[in-house]
């Protein structure tokens, strides 16, 4: 029921990079995705709001169907 602004980086998208799933502009909202690669074409077309910086490997082991039961949000300090 809710939607969130686009906020588009130069930052790229690499391995571990944590965007925002939309379906169109402005229209982010509780969806979320991980690259498991670099995703170049991605670059500057979808809002980067974080990286996986431990648990990589537990990541390319998520298969369709599971349950995320937690995660740790860790500020670098870069936050506005």
């Amino acid at each position: 029921g809710y939607a969130i602004r686009c906020e588009y980086t130069r930052q790229p998208y690499t391995t571990g990079a944590v965007g925002m799933a939309t379906s169109g502009k402005d229209s982010g909202g509780s969806q979320y995705f991980i690259t498991l690669s670099p995703q170049p074409h991605l670059d500057a077309r979808y809002t980067l709001f974080g990286r996986v910086v431990s648990g990589m490997g537990i990541v390319q082991e998520i298969v369709r169907g599971d349950t995320v039961e937690w995660v740790t949000i860790e500020d670098n300090g870069e936050g506005k």
